[in-house]
């Protein structure tokens, strides 16, 4: 990953590579979405990740190896963080747990 300003971009692991630009569309419409009962052999903490709707970028396709989709940290963001720093956190911990989710999970969610 990396942050250009407020702007963090993220690559998306699926098991020895990662997400394509196809793929990331995928992961886009599923974040969201519920998708935890799709997925029979994800985790608890898996699951909950991937219960939760979470809004992101759409992806943009950075090289012939891969593509990124990207977090914007805008003024709601900071507000949300000066209102509840805590709640604010946690929301963007679920956010990323659920794209790291995806990503071990990628195959299966693409058949369901």
């Amino acid at each position: 990953w990396c942050v250009e300003r407020s702007i963090v971009s993220i690559r998306v692991a699926k098991g020895d590579g990662w997400l394509n630009m196809s793929e990331l569309r995928d992961l886009y419409r599923w974040m969201s979405m519920d998708v935890s009962s799709l997925v029979s052999n994800a985790t608890a903490e898996e699951k909950e990740a991937l219960s939760k709707p979470a809004y992101i970028g759409q992806p943009v396709d950075v090289s012939d190896s891969h593509a990124i989709v990207r977090i914007a940290l805008g003024v709601e963001s900071l507000v949300s963080y000066l209102d509840d720093k805590d709640a604010t956190l946690k929301e963007d911990l679920m956010t990323v747990k659920k794209l790291a989710a995806i990503g071990k999970h990628f195959e299966e969610l693409k058949k369901s």
